[in-house]
């Protein structure tokens, strides 16, 4: 009798364990299913240049190395130009990024989206529209985080501190091909 005691003692702590740790399993598959947040940033700039100019200058991979910190960027080989091009960026820090334009209808717009997943779902807009002196220039970003995950600041800040170093880059560049 006492043999029979302790084993419905140590099935009953049992039992309880594994319903804890299946609890535990279903609230982390809950959070893991709830939808992301998706976040809408823009940051524009506008130039004395028509669409054109502008687009020429922004869409070969090869200009990042002097409209941002790529030491080398180029076309990957084998890509089609357009839609399905990928472009890889490789830092002065040796670090390398790979984008793939997902959408484009060049001189007005393209959309890319990095190669490398990382958690969170993000492409990034060039937009283009022409204005009574030149043309407007506005990158847009949607990123999508976990559920579970956030931004360590604000993030239409954290855009525009990324994206105003380009489009303030691009404007010097313009402005040095003018003289």
């Amino acid at each position: 009798m006492t043999l029979y005691l302790a084993l419905m003692v140590v099935e009953s702590m049992v039992n309880r364990r594994h319903k804890r740790i299946r609890l535990l399993q279903e609230r982390s598959a809950a959070a893991a299913n709830l939808p992301g947040k998706l976040h809408s940033l823009q940051a524009s700039a506008s130039y004395p240049h028509d669409a054109h100019t502008v687009w020429s200058l922004i869409r070969p991979a090869e200009s990042a190395t002097f409209l941002s910190d790529a030491q080398r960027a180029f076309t990957v080989p084998g890509t089609p130009q357009g839609v399905g091009e990928q472009q890889c960026f490789i830092g002065r820090d040796g670090s390398a990024s790979v984008i793939e334009v997902i959408g484009e209808e060049g001189p007005w717009w393209a959309t890319t989206r990095p190669l490398a997943r990382d958690g969170n779902n993000r492409r990034t807009t060039y937009r283009l529209e022409p204005t009574a002196t030149g043309c407007t220039l506005t990158m847009g970003c949607v990123i999508e985080l976990p559920a579970n995950a956030a931004f360590a600041s604000d993030p239409s800040e954290w855009w525009e501190n990324h994206a105003r170093p380009y489009l303030n880059r691009i404007a010097e560049v313009l402005s040095a091909r003018r003289n």
